[in-house]
């Protein structure tokens, strides 16, 4: 399916109204008076956010694709994306998965934006953890990493109680507080079934599976 692409709240002439439109709307047919962003797959609360004034004055907002879904294919949306070449100053997501897809829209199109490797130190939460450990030890709180296809069972690898999560996830999917033994188990068989379809968003996006979770203490 093609994606939708909507011209902005105000369009550069100054008119008001919204309309939805083709991709060939992301090329314009006028001189850009101020910086073309698109906005990836908004949401509600985005288009709220950024109905303002002060950010209308000085950018042309395109709002493109749907809000993210687990039905979403996000390889996809980026190739139509790519595809139209359209003249943009920068790309946008506010979420973890409107933010991963605008860095390789980015890229792709040669705007400035953070590398793979930039994004995945703040988007994954074990490479997170060891940055910060670098950097700052005495504030980051103990954590540790949990293979769910290491075989046989897991020691807990903290003292309880702790929380245990996706390494890449968010809105607390297949996050739980560990108490014992009895939980630990209880949350890792969980997790072992459940992380594929709560990851896949990403390894489509990063190439690579994301079958860890984080431990860290309380």
């Amino acid at each position: 399916r093609k994606v939708a692409v909507g011209v902005p709240i105000r369009n550069n002439a100054g008119s008001a109204g919204s309309r939805q439109g083709s991709p060939a709307h992301l090329r314009g047919t006028e001189p850009l008076r101020v910086k073309r962003v698109l906005v990836i797959c908004p949401t509600q609360r985005d288009r709220l956010n950024l109905a303002d004034e002060r950010i209308l004055d000085r950018f042309d907002l395109r709002f493109v694709g749907d809000p993210v879904s687990p039905r979403m294919d996000p390889t996809g949306l980026i190739e139509q994306l790519v595809a139209f070449d359209p003249e943009v100053a920068g790309v946008f997501g506010s979420n973890d998965a409107s933010a991963h897809i605008a860095r390789i829209v980015s890229g792709r199109l040669g705007l400035p934006g953070p590398s793979a490797e930039a994004f995945l130190r703040c988007h994954d939460k074990l490479a997170c953890r060891r940055v910060q450990t670098a950097a700052v030890p005495a504030a980051t709180p103990a954590f540790a990493e949990l293979d769910l296809d290491a075989a046989g069972p897991a020691a807990p690898p903290l003292a309880y109680p702790f929380f245990v999560k996706p390494v890449v996830a968010h809105l607390s999917q297949l996050a739980f507080r560990v108490d014992d033994d009895r939980a630990l188990r209880r949350a890792l068989r969980r997790a072992r079934r459940e992380i594929d379809a709560i990851t896949a968003f990403d390894r489509a996006l990063a190439g690579r599976p994301f079958r860890s979770m984080i431990a860290e203490r309380l």
